[in-house]
Formats: C-alpha cells, sequence, structure tokens
C-alpha cells in the first residue's frame, strides 16, 4: 500500500501528551456519561416540541444521534433511520448524512449485509466535499468492523481490512492535514501497515 503522507509531525511528546489526556478522560468516565444523559434528554425533549420547523428536526436529530453513537448502537441506528426517514424526498444533503452514520451503525447490531449493500450503493464522488470526508470514514469503519468478524479466517480478514485501508487512504487525502482526524488516521494507518515505529 502507498505511503501517503511523513509522520514527521507526530513527535514523542505528542504521543506522551496524548496519552495523558486518555488517563485524564478516564478517570471522569462517569462525569462525562452523566453529561451525555443530560444532553440526551435536552435534545429528546427539543423533538418533542410540536410544529417544529423541518430543518430544526433534522438538525436536533442530527445531534441525538450522535450523542447515542458510541454510547447506546441501537438508539443511534434509530435516530439515524429516522432522520433518514425524514430527510427523503426534502433534502438530499441530509438524507445522505444519515445514510452514511446508518450504514456505519448497523454491523453494531449484526446488520453487516444491510450495511455493506446500503453504503456501496452510495456514490462518494457525487456528494459535497464535507460529506465525502463523512462517507470515507463511515466505509473506514464499516469495512474494519467487517473485517474483525473474520477475524479467524486470514484470507477474508485481509480482504475486508483492505477494504478499510482503502477508505483510510481516501480520508487522509481528503481531510485538512493538521486536524485531528488527519493525525489519528495517519498514525492507525502507520500502525495498520506495520509502521509501527512511525505511528
Amino acid at each position: 500500500v502507498p505511503r501517503l503522507y511523513s509522520s514527521e509531525n507526530i513527535s514523542n511528546s505528542d504521543v506522551k501528551a496524548a496519552l495523558a489526556e486518555l488517563d485524564k478522560c478516564l478517570e471522569k468516565r462517569s462525569e462525562y456519561l452523566d453529561r451525555r444523559v443530560r444532553q440526551i434528554d435536552t435534545v429528546r425533549y427539543k423533538l418533542s416540541i410540536p410544529r417544529l420547523p423541518l430543518k430544526s428536526r433534522l438538525d436536533l436529530t442530527w445531534k441525538l444521534a450522535g450523542l447515542y453513537d458510541g454510547y447506546l448502537s441501537d438508539s443511534a441506528l434509530i435516530y439515524y433511520t429516522k432522520g433518514m426517514n425524514l430527510s427523503v424526498g426534502n433534502d438530499n444533503v441530509w438524507y445522505n448524512r444519515f445514510r452514511i452514520k446508518r450504514c456505519e451503525t448497523l454491523p453494531l447490531v449484526a446488520l453487516f449485509n444491510e450495511a455493506l449493500q446500503e453504503f456501496e450503493s452510495i456514490r462518494i464522488d457525487s456528494l459535497p466535499a464535507e460529506d465525502q470526508t463523512l462517507a470515507f470514514d463511515a466505509g473506514r469503519q464499516l469495512y474494519s468492523y467487517v473485517a474483525s468478524f473474520y477475524v479467524d479466517h486470514p484470507e477474508h480478514y485481509r480482504t475486508w481490512n483492505d477494504r478499510s485501508l482503502e477508505m483510510q487512504e481516501q480520508l487522509i487525502r481528503h481531510s485538512e492535514p493538521n486536524s485531528q482526524m488527519c493525525k489519528f488516521n495517519q498514525a492507525e494507518y502507520l500502525f495498520m501497515t506495520g509502521e509501527y515505529q512511525k505511528s
């Protein structure tokens, strides 16, 4: 796989700082979860207000799905699906965003085939630049989930992991060079391709 970048901008001090930050986050896990639950309650209340304009409903549904994402996958999937259904025929940009994130979430409830069929029907090159980044990130994660299902079958694992890395290559190319997303994916890409010392 071709090398996409140099990792010289990721120093030992960067790694130490990141690990220290991770330790702090782990110490505050309960506090973060409580805060997330309060945020979820707030957004759910706002969504219950009658006669909300469509734009507000879409914004709030996206926010609520994102709050559930990584916390309660089944709830995240419900709201990504609701957002997709709400936006279909009304707002194509929102429709594709909800659709992309729904694809990423489906494997977490064991719906691998549906996720793959839906994601691979999306024409990423036709999306706005911001949403292409969203799609490449979702594809990277989706194919990684599929690969992990085949961890005891090296040939299948390698096939799906390569597809995940291809998505990650595109994600790096389409990300802002000094953004956290770009740096994280640069480091992960180097690690996954065996460049351990450079990750």
